[in-house]
């Protein structure tokens, strides 16, 4: 069963200390400053997959490069701010970007949410805190199914977010970071289903990685598994690897 649906910044914006004077809680303690927001910030990512089809038989390996810029703001529907994302890609670092897809961003109180092709994923809460879960999928259905060229999958199956882990390292290049958070989304394997998915937050950079495993199989159908693994023998889904090479704020 899935925890409660945040546990949402029902925290006051002073604490008493004990000589009756207050203090007031400045925005880095609730965490915002892990996904920094301004129009014309760019991330740029090495990215690599290996996308799983017709039964296993069919395992394509795509590297390249994934970059993430913040183009404009809007007012959405309930009149809150909203950032647009222009997502680009290309397979060679000196090729040509190749506009891909517009995503969408937003920085409440409470939440940072994503629109990601039509899907909206609540990220993270505030403030940010360790063990802390939340209902990610407020915004859509699990069961979702998603085309992955031609074969239907559905991904989010068994998603429960909770930030894992505070303090984490981060080094990639130029790129270092000591306050580093786990954001776990999944963490699900049986015979059939292995789900993992988790991204890495930097303070004051955003999202520095992303790993994904989503793959599905009916080898123990039919005795037909071979190899020692899960990914040996799976025949539908892919494998992600996100990580962050350049930034600029």
């Amino acid at each position: 069963m899935k925890k409660c649906v945040f546990l949402c910044a029902v925290f006051s914006l002073v604490l008493f200390a004990c000589d009756n004077e207050t203090e007031t809680l400045t925005e880095d303690v609730f965490g915002y400053d892990y996904v920094p927001l301004n129009i014309g910030a760019t991330w740029t990512y090495s990215s690599d997959s290996i996308i799983y089809r017709q039964g296993g038989v069919t395992r394509d390996t795509l590297s390249g490069f994934i970059q993430e810029e913040i183009l404009d703001t809007f007012v959405d529907g309930i009149g809150e701010k909203t950032y647009k994302i222009a997502r680009r890609f290309k397979s060679e670092w000196t090729g040509e970007w190749e506009s891909t897809r517009i995503w969408s961003m937003k920085l409440t109180d409470q939440r940072f949410t994503r629109t990601e092709e039509n899907i909206r994923f609540i990220k993270l809460v505030f403030p940010v805190q360790e063990n802390v879960f939340w209902d990610g999928d407020l915004f859509y259905d699990e069961n979702i199914f998603v085309d992955l060229e031609g074969d239907m999958i559905q991904p989010y199956r068994f998603w429960d977010y909770n930030i894992e882990s505070l303090g984490n390292s981060f080094v990639e290049g130029n790129i270092s970071s000591d306050e580093v958070i786990k954001v776990s989304h999944v963490n699900f394997e049986d015979l059939f289903e292995k789900r993992i998915s988790e991204e890495y937050f930097a303070k004051g950079i955003g999202l520095v990685e992303k790993k994904m495993t989503i793959l599905d199989t009916q080898c123990p159908n039919d005795n037909t598994c071979q190899g020692d693994t899960f990914e040996d023998w799976a025949e539908i889904g892919f494998i992600l690897h996100q990580r962050l090479i350049e930034f600029e704020l």
